[in-house]
């Protein structure tokens, strides 16, 4: 019984950060303001469908346990490009 109250508790805290940050993007208009600056409002739907696609890719490879074995060389490139990305 206490093992499923934990699983039914993690589940419930998932469920609502999922919703709360759905909401929040949703609130701050991404796709919408996306579509606006781009100029293609044929393509929202595929948007929208690529953000839940992959946040459920992403959650998914979050709860296994998926590594990747790269030398410290392509490690840097990577973090150097990510910095950028995350700076930006």
């Amino acid at each position: 019984m206490k093992t499923f109250l934990v699983i039914l508790t993690g589940y419930s805290a998932g469920v609502v950060v999922g919703g709360a940050v759905g909401a929040f993007i949703a609130l701050l208009g991404i796709f919408s303001r996306l579509v606006e600056i781009t100029d293609t409002r044929k393509y929202f739907k595929l948007y929208e469908w690529t953000f839940i696609i992959s946040s459920i890719i992403f959650s998914f490879l979050y709860f296994v346990d998926f590594s990747l074995y790269l030398n410290k060389y392509t490690s840097i490139f990577f973090g150097v490009f990510n910095g950028i990305f995350v700076g930006l």
